[in-house]
């Protein structure tokens, strides 16, 4: 019987680089959220 041909391992990489990449984008949208947030309250006029 002949080995399988190595196709799962492209797709296990794919899920490897996926995943630290996702939380690296939704930290940085924290912040980006948080930064915007802060930026919108001390430019609206407070009365």
């Amino acid at each position: 019987r002949s080995p399988k041909p190595f196709r799962p391992s492209r797709n296990g990489m794919i899920s490897y680089l996926l995943v630290p990449l996702l939380s690296i984008s939704l930290s940085f949208l924290y912040d980006f959220a948080i930064f915007l947030f802060f930026t919108l309250s001390a430019t609206t006029p407070q009365e």
